[in-house]
């Protein structure tokens, strides 16, 4: 069975390299930043708000000034036994962020006392998208939404006062606790309504929330929530966001390749700003050196490079990789094939993706076999498909390089 969380497909999304790195190999000691920690720590410490309290009251602690000290305390016992080593850690950092999330709890008291407690916190969804994959999610809270609300946001689900059919009264509430947030006045007074468009154009697009509403549309019979709330918790302030139907065919594309890669093992670099942040550099540049490149003016004397990591000094290893285990039958098998027609996909049966296509088995695996709707198919017969897989080869994009058959097509059912 193989089991994709939020986290698995959005670091998939992100760069596929950084997911061989986290979830493929062995041996690589897993790390946290404070910002990271920070954000972790006061989802687990708002979500102690709706523990239930010795004597009735709106939250668990007592007090606005309680819930502050209980955090001080968290995370000073975050920071004391962190569950990974965290990195780049300094005490005006340490001092920083534990502000940051007292800040961010008395922003959620003052924003939440006296209000409607969610309907779920930290809610668990599975789903078995397609036989042997399943798709996992924790959602940080869920909220009825009132009619007069969803009319502001959504007037065209509202009939005659009524919730339309293939809803339920619900949004996906999502807490953030990032420096950044969506005011589109934040640092403009006056912005234009396309700067706006602009500045918000990743709230409506980000996949995050077309992914919590496509897992809560599977997991409940095809009702869909709503809406989706980026709750920014440094300004405390909400960013009300969407999706539809047609926003969900990303969220299946992606699932596909990340299928379609573990089987051919291919997990291409895909370099940007996001490595700033990646953890797994000095293992992304492989037995070559990583280096700084000092800022020089024109005409200046030539500054030699500056080496952070030195592999070969080092003695380092390569990483090991987690092989997909597939059953593989010793006696020999006689199959018996059937030419398909040109010009679509091709289904195969599982006996052929074992034996002639290499399934799992490195170079050897043929660089045709893709994973689409739930199946494997081969993609010799689509023009297409197949230039781009051939492209890909000649790119060192892809581990696979087999060409394991004439065409002969042992075809699914």
């Amino acid at each position: 069975m193989l089991t994709f969380s939020k986290s698995k497909i959005l670091t998939f999304f992100s760069c596929p390299k950084s997911y061989y790195f986290h979830y493929l190999v062995t041996g690589i000691p897993k790390k946290t930043t404070l910002p990271l920690l920070c954000g972790s720590e006061v989802h687990q410490h708002i979500e102690q708000f709706y523990k239930k309290p010795a004597k009735p009251r709106p939250f668990y602690f007592q007090t606005q000034r309680s819930a502050i000290g209980a955090w001080f305390g968290r995370w000073a016992r975050a920071i004391e036994n962190p569950a990974v080593p965290i990195i780049d850690l300094s005490e005006e950092q340490v001092k920083k962020y534990g502000e940051v999330g007292a800040i961010c709890t008395a922003n959620y008291w003052k924003g939440n006392i006296g209000k409607a407690r969610p309907l779920a916190v930290e809610e668990p969804f599975n789903y078995l998208w397609r036989p042997g994959i399943k798709i996992t999610g924790i959602v940080d809270q869920l909220r009825i939404a009132p009619i007069p609300w969803i009319k502001g946001k959504r007037p065209e689900l509202v009939l005659n006062g009524e919730l339309i059919s293939g809803y339920d009264p619900v949004v996906i509430l999502d807490l953030k606790t990032n420096r950044e947030s969506y005011d589109t006045r934040a640092f403009n007074l006056d912005p234009s309504p396309a700067d706006e468009a602009r500045m918000q154009h990743a709230l409506h697009e980000d996949i995050q929330p077309t992914f919590y509403t496509w897992l809560y549309e599977k997991c409940h019979r095809g009702q869909k929530p709503v809406g989706f709330i980026w709750y920014h918790l440094r300004s405390n302030k909400f960013f009300f966001t969407f999706r539809e139907e047609r926003d969900y065919t990303v969220i299946e594309e992606i699932i596909d390749h990340l299928v379609d890669n573990l089987d051919t093992e291919s997990f291409p670099k895909k370099v940007g700003l996001n490595c700033r942040y990646c953890f797994f550099t000095e293992h992304c540049r492989g037995e070559r050196r990583l280096v700084v490149s000092l800022a020089e003016e024109p005409g200046e004397a030539s500054a030699p490079l500056s080496v952070i990591f030195n592999p070969a000094e080092a003695n380092l290893k390569g990483p090991k990789q987690l092989k997909l285990k597939f059953k593989k039958k010793k006696n020999k098998i006689v199959l018996h094939y059937k030419q398909p027609k040109g010009g679509k996909m091709v289904f195969l049966k599982e006996r052929h993706v074992e034996k002639v296509c290499q399934r799992g088995d490195g170079e050897a695996t043929c660089r045709y076999l893709i994973w689409r709707r739930g199946k494997h198919g081969c993609a010799k017969l689509d023009p297409q498909e197949r230039e781009l897989r051939d492209i890909r080869l000649k790119e060192g994009a892809v581990k696979a390089q087999g060409d394991n058959c004439d065409g002969r097509i042992e075809l699914g059912a």
